[in-house]
């Protein structure tokens, strides 16, 4: 029996659905963003009108949902992290859904392991210079104002490689790192601050073998006037 063109229209798509750990899960899909919304509320999924937009947006590019809630009698307490897995040729960060809950400077940190260096497609790749780094006599920086603020050059979308090496550099206690190193030769640390209102674009992550490693340790035993005190003093920075 054929199905009536508005009728397969407003259907909403049940790809898989469970349980892990403490949530309930659905992985859904629909042609139609009101239909999809619909559906999510009806099973008792928290829509707020803010995200209906958004969900429009990722609708019209066709993808396919993952909805998780918490199950009865499970609480803040019990959330766990969750590890999804999928086929894609690359890796993406579905920011723009995030930003109805985001806050303002928000972090966005990200580990990559692959068989190379990790390098966005479609945000910049900012550097912040060692002379620009400033320390108080407590051990604190502007190290996250700084990339704040590169990051803003470019409305928000850009990421600074803070860490890139082969896994066997890399020393971890947890099991499911220590089965990722064993399984890629590379791991990259991608980091950046963005705001909700600068979540405009997913960004999309590519591999590059030919850059170079990326250490986390910073050497500046030669340079001078990186304390504020030595700032407010004028003292000039000279390696």
């Amino acid at each position: 029996m054929a199905v009536a063109p508005s009728a397969a229209l407003d259907r909403v798509e049940i790809f898989a659905s469970g349980e892990v750990g403490p949530y309930g899960f659905d992985v859904i899909g629909s042609e139609n963003p009101g239909a999809l919304v619909e559906w999510l509320r009806e099973n008792q999924y928290r829509v707020t009108e803010d995200l209906e937009p958004l969900i429009n947006i990722y609708v019209e590019e066709q993808f396919v949902f993952l909805a998780m809630r918490l199950l009865p009698g499970q609480g803040a307490q019990d959330v766990q992290p969750v590890k999804i897995t999928y086929p894609s040729e690359r890796p993406m960060i579905p920011l723009r859904l995030t930003a109805v809950v985001a806050n303002p400077e928000m972090a966005v940190m990200t580990w990559f392991y692959a068989d190379s260096q990790a390098v966005p497609m479609n945000y910049a790749k900012m550097e912040i210079a060692d002379e620009d780094l400033t320390f108080s006599v407590f051990g604190a920086s502007n190290y996250r104002q700084l990339m704040s603020d590169r990051a803003d050059e470019f409305g928000g979308h850009a990421f600074i490689t803070e860490y890139a090496s082969p896994t066997q550099e890399l020393g971890v206690g947890h099991p499911s790192f220590r089965e990722l190193g064993n399984r890629y030769a590379y791991v990259t640390r991608l980091n950046t601050v963005i705001s909700p209102i600068e979540m405009t674009v997913d960004p999309i992550f590519d591999y590059d073998p030919q850059l170079k490693d990326v250490s986390n340790i910073l050497v500046l035993s030669a340079m001078t006037g990186l304390f504020d005190c030595e700032r407010s003093s004028n003292i000039n920075t000279s390696s």
